[in-house]
């Protein structure tokens, strides 16, 4: 990320405009616009926001299996191209068969196909071929489900989100799986998001704590509300909803099929304490948020542009704590408190 850019109100957004100043965009230009985002944000630590923006997106089996969900459900027209990319790794002649992309041969291939198709999933035909039979499960669970479906309906999919942020100056960026264009009548203005988990549908609590789906439900709320006041509409996001869809499991002490549900979350701090967490840290009621915290970082970086190998110069900017004025209170603590 060029930090300077957070800060010039004057960059060009990419893609193309669609409803309420929403821009469709391919994958590469969404993850190339500098912006201030809900990924950035669950990182605790200005350390850790460093090493997400530095360091390469790890590939892994789970992520794919979401990529490839997300495009059957949501962008069903997408080509497979534009996020996979098949490694052609050369024929082992005694087996037959293609190198494995941890041998020596094997690995220079698959590091080739890398280089050449950047933010895409590199994986072989017979990963494919795996990941695609576990696709068609989760696919028909999603359909099985009425409120999965009808929350597709009417609806916008996978559009990107820019403003400059009036208080904060800096850009910020946020895509919603799923954009409705109008509120629900009983439950007010919604957006959901696509997820996909490994556990059962009803334990999605568990997913909500370790991959931190406050702070995007958060996130995402407060920007979609914040790109309709700049249009003059002042709107307030009741509720985010997670299409929950879990794989096939046969090999659990309770087997069971893949599984849809549609899990809706109140975004009321007042009402649900799942979100108070999540609010102190990006709007506190005292000292810096994390938003500040990072730009500050950013703007040090920016102007000391330190060595990269220089990890005492890193160190000092971006740094492996809080700013903390206190112990870190480990409990649930009263309202007010």
């Amino acid at each position: 990320m060029n930090f300077a850019d957070l800060t010039n109100s004057t960059l060009p957004l990419p893609g193309a405009p669609t409803k309420w100043g929403y821009r469709i965009t391919s994958d590469e230009e969404y993850f190339a616009f500098p912006g201030v985002n809900a990924s950035l944000l669950k990182a605790p630590t200005l350390a850790e926001m460093y090493a997400r923006l530095t360091q390469p997106k790890r590939q892994s089996e789970a992520l794919a299996l979401g990529n490839l969900t997300d495009m059957a459900i949501l962008t069903p027209s997408q080509p497979w191209g534009e996020r996979f990319v098949v490694a052609d790794l050369p024929i082992n002649p005694t087996t037959s068969k293609p190198y494995g992309p941890e041998s020596a041969k094997g690995k220079a291939a698959w590091d080739a196909a890398k280089a050449a198709n950047p933010g895409k999933h590199v994986a072989t035909l017979e990963e494919i071929r795996e990941l695609k039979a576990e696709l068609d499960g989760i696919a028909g669970a999603f359909r099985d489900s009425a409120l999965c479906v009808a929350a597709l309906d009417g609806a916008l999919t996978q559009v990107g989100g820019f403003l400059f942020h009036p208080a904060w100056q800096c850009w910020i960026k946020w895509r919603p799986d799923v954009l409705p264009q109008r509120p629900d009548d009983r439950a007010g203005w919604w957006l959901a998001d696509l997820k996909t988990s490994r556990r059962h549908v009803l334990q999605f609590e568990r997913d909500w704590q370790e991959y931190d789906y406050a702070t995007q439900a958060a996130w995402y709320c407060h920007c979609h509300e914040q790109l309709l006041a700049s249009q003059g509409m002042r709107i307030t996001v009741s509720n985010f909803d997670f299409l929950v869809v879990s794989k096939a499991d046969t090999d659990a002490r309770n087997p069971r099929p893949a599984m849809a549900r549609r899990i809706r979350v109140p975004m009321n701090p007042e009402v649900n304490t799942m979100l108070e967490a999540v609010t102190a840290r990006i709007w506190p009621r005292d000292g810096m948020g994390r938003v500040e915290q990072f730009l500050a970082a950013a703007a040090m970086h920016a102007s000391s542009n330190p060595d990269p190998a220089d990890r005492r110069a890193i160190g000092a900017i971006w740094g492996s704590y809080e700013h903390e004025s206190e112990p870190y209170t480990m409990a649930r603590l009263p309202r007010g408190a």
